[in-house]
């Protein structure tokens, strides 16, 4: 494919899978003359760029355009949490032994799942037992022959899954100070939280290798730990990679919630399948519920 029709693909697949408060609208006609497209704006001295012509060099080589896709928003989301690789270096460096993961996917793709694939359904969402070689990239569903014979019973599974990936992904919780910036929290210690006004806080939930860090939602006895110190709160789940928590009634989840925007640009309708994001709460006397 030429350079025009690249840039329409990889920008309709990349920016379904970013957080809905971090998606922007562009123009075919702007990311061609830029070579690709900015977060959150090119006047911003901290903006993330997303290299379209860079990524069409490996395109030609031979790289699949996924894959493509794939390393640019993991470029993006390193570069977001200070620990970033520029894209050469994520799509070069040898990967690493299989690792297990959970990827939570839209209902809509369930039917691109195979018969016997470890899979959830959950709301609106698949949550999806995957295999993945960090950081090369790859995901795929596990099947039975995937795991010894002792655990391919469904409920055995997901007892092994849960104690392995928790193991290997573990969750990360940061608070968003207004002066400082992001500050990283540690989950099994309330005193390293906020205690002046940590109602009026918002907290970004995601985990270790942050792609597809929302699943973390899921980890056994992670929802209640933060209820024990932040109480009763709302999470709203913008996308695969985080969620973010609202103590409370919190002033900032009306403010999030106007600054979604409804939809995607007109010329990049019906590309791929967005990412629904939605509005919980968690209580102790109904644990997570939709709101």
């Amino acid at each position: 494919m030429d350079f025009s029709v690249f840039c329409r693909e990889i920008y309709s697949l990349v920016s379904a899978r970013l957080p809905l408060h971090l998606q922007v609208e562009t123009d075919l006609r702007t990311i061609l003359h830029q070579g690709g497209w900015y977060y959150p704006s090119s006047r911003d001295r901290n903006a993330y760029f997303f290299d379209c012509a860079g990524a069409y060099k490996h395109y030609v080589s031979g790289m699949e355009l996924s894959l493509l896709a794939d390393a640019l928003e993991y470029a993006f989301f390193c570069r977001r949490w200070d620990a970033g690789l520029p894209l050469p270096d994520t799509l070069s460096k040898t990967a690493s032994p299989r690792q297990w993961s959970l990827r939570i996917r839209p209902m809509e793709e369930v039917t691109l799942l195979p018969d016997s694939a470890y899979y959830l359904c959950w709301d609106r969402y698949i949550l999806e037992a995957c295999l993945r070689q960090d950081p090369a990239l790859s995901y795929r569903c596990i099947l039975p022959e995937d795991v010894a014979e002792n655990v391919r019973e469904e409920s055995l599974f997901w007892e092994f899954f849960w104690n392995k990936l928790i193991r290997q992904d573990p969750p990360l919780i940061y608070a968003q100070m207004p002066s400082q910036g992001l500050r990283e929290l540690k989950l099994h210690s309330p005193r390293s939280w906020p205690v002046r006004d940590s109602a009026s806080l918002t907290y970004i939930l995601t985990s270790r290798k942050i792609r597809h860090g929302a699943s973390v939602i899921f980890y056994p006895r992670v929802l209640s730990r933060i209820h024990h110190i932040l109480s009763d709160y709302y999470l709203l789940l913008t996308s695969p990679h985080e969620v973010r928590l609202f103590p409370g009634n919190s002033a900032y989840l009306r403010d999030s919630l106007q600054s979604m925007p409804e939809e995607k640009p007109p010329a990049f309708e019906n590309q791929d399948t967005p990412f629904p994001a939605a509005l919980y709460q968690y209580t102790v006397e109904r644990g997570l519920t939709s709101c």
